[in-house]
């Protein structure tokens, strides 16, 4: 049923089997009627996913996203309505420069005991 619901996940129609905590309430597609309770503020992730890449997908990724915080996701959008997905270059620079550095340490540097 897990696969039934994950192709069904906020696809604009209600699936009251689906409408449970287990599958992600169905995406909210069954709250339609009801006022949105949105939390304040914006929740920033990086993906190690090419933007596209992660937008072809995004209805999977919000349901198991949403299923491990115990609540429903949506991908904030901008004031033309286009989703505010971003590549994020800082991490990998830092990860070079950390590999760089490991490269110039003397072989078994980091491991030395401190005997005292």
């Amino acid at each position: 049923y897990d696969k039934y619901c994950a192709d069904h996940f906020k696809d604009n129609h209600c699936d009251q089997g689906c409408n449970s905590e287990e599958c992600g309430w169905d995406g909210l597609d069954c709250a339609a009627d009801q006022p949105e309770n949105l939390a304040e503020g914006t929740l920033v992730i990086v993906v190690l996913l090419p933007p596209e890449q992660l937008l072809q997908d995004v209805r999977s990724f919000l349901r198991a996203l949403g299923t491990l915080l115990h609540t429903n996701l949506r991908i904030k959008r901008d004031s033309k309505g286009e989703p505010m997905v971003y590549p994020y270059y800082g991490e990998k620079s830092a990860a070079m420069k950390k590999q760089r550095m490991t490269r110039r340490s003397l072989p078994g540097e980091q491991e030395q005991e401190v005997a005292g």
